[in-house]
Order: C-alpha cells, then structure tokens, then sequence
C-alpha cells in the first residue's frame, strides 16, 4: 500500500455479488481511514475516494450500488490529529458519486459523544444501526426498512442497559446476543415491531461458560463459548 510500510489496511467489506471491495487505509498509525473502491475483477480503484472516516465498517446494499459507513466533518485546517472528534455521521455512498453528495442516514446533534455503525441484515431489506457512547460496552439498537424509501430510523433498544450484539433476523424478528440478566451471555429473539423492544424471548439460556458469539448459519445458531480458556462450538 506504500513503499516505505506506512499505510495500513484498516478494514475491508465486499459487494453482495463480490465484484466490488470497499476497503479502508490508515496512515502512519493514525485513526482516520480513507474509502476506496476496488473493481474485483481488474483489480483497479475506482475514482470514489471518501475521507474523515473514523471508527467505520462498511456495509453494502445488496443492489450493489453503494454502501453504509460512518465519518466525521473534516475538522479545521491543521487540526486534524489534535482536535477532539465529536457529532458521528452515518452516511450511504453511492458508487461512481462525490463524497459531498453522500446520504446522511443518520446523526444526533444531541448527543455529541455518540458513534454510530450500520450493517444490512443478511436478507439486505433492513439497516441496523448499532449505537455507541465511548467505551462503554452497552450499547444501543435502531433500525431501519431499507425496502421503503421514506422510512424513518426506529429506536427499538434503546434503555443503554446492556450490550447487544445484532446477529441475524427471521422478517422483522431480530436475534440478539446479549449480557441483559445474564452477565456470561445468552441469545434472545426481539419483535422489533414492538414497542420499544418489549416483545422478547429466549433462544439460548446462560451456561456456565462465557457465551462470546453467536452465528446465524443456515436453520441453525452456531455458538461460541469460552470453557476454561478454550473455545468450544455448539
């Protein structure tokens, strides 16, 4: 990526159809990542080049046509690695598009402090906006309907109360790893038309070990525990 060894890929995703690669860069160790875009196939950059990315993944629409990340406003002339950072942006870029035409999905003048990654659902019909305040391990959940353009982003976990890791969705009901009355892990499943969330159940009890992650994969859950500092699939 660099002669002299300074630049470093930060993070990467792949179309739905794998012809296009989003991959992020950083440099000199620096937090801040720059987009681009990579035709698979002939292994060159496309123009689209995004900046003051920070703390961001992307994640493609399944039409291919662009992809949800997450920046921050260019800070002021010479400040760019001296400033604080506050006020992140979840964007939707468009290939083949400027930078400044980008969709802002979502932000919250409100709340300076919160970062905010998005993913599309396996299915790619919904965006779940995942919520972040620091450090801190809990965690908020929103979502929106991609399939409806005029849709409004829904706050469906949303008490900051525990961590939920989003791992798959049946329609519009969501499955959740999550620490929320059990601090070694279980997965539950969330009706998110409910209000606010409040329609829950359990799939996957707490065990004895740690639950770390859990995968959709196919009709089932693969989940992956800690057993006396092991790993162990179930």
């Amino acid at each position: 990526l660099s002669e002299d060894g300074t630049v470093a890929l930060a993070s990467a995703a792949a179309s739905e159809d794998g012809s296009l690669l989003a991959y992020a860069v950083s440099s000199s160790g620096s937090d801040w990542q720059e987009w681009k875009v990579r035709e698979v196939a002939t292994g060159k950059d496309l123009p689209d080049h995004l900046l003051w990315a920070k703390f961001s993944g992307a994640s493609w629409t399944h039409d291919g046509k662009g992809f949800f990340y997450s920046r921050f406003d260019e800070p002021p002339a010479g400040k760019a690695f001296t400033e604080a950072n506050y006020y992140h942006k979840l964007c939707y870029h468009r290939i083949g598009t400027a930078q400044s035409d980008d969709v802002l999905v979502y932000h919250r003048p409100d709340r300076k402090d919160w970062e905010f990654v998005g993913s599309v659902t396996d299915d790619g019909r919904y965006l779940i906006i995942t919520i972040h305040q620091g450090t801190d391990p809990r965690n908020r959940i929103y979502w929106k309907d991609l399939a409806d353009p005029g849709a409004k982003v829904i706050e469906l976990l949303d008490d900051f109360d525990a961590e939920y890791d989003f791992v798959g969705n049946d329609g519009t009901t969501f499955w959740f790893r999550t620490d929320l009355e059990a601090p070694r892990g279980r997965l539950i499943a969330v009706d998110a038309l409910s209000s606010r969330g409040s329609a829950r159940k359990e799939l996957v009890t707490q065990a004895e070990e740690t639950l770390q992650a859990v995968h959709a994969v196919g009709d089932r859950f693969l989940a992956l525990y800690l057993k006396d500092a092991r790993s162990a699939a179930r």
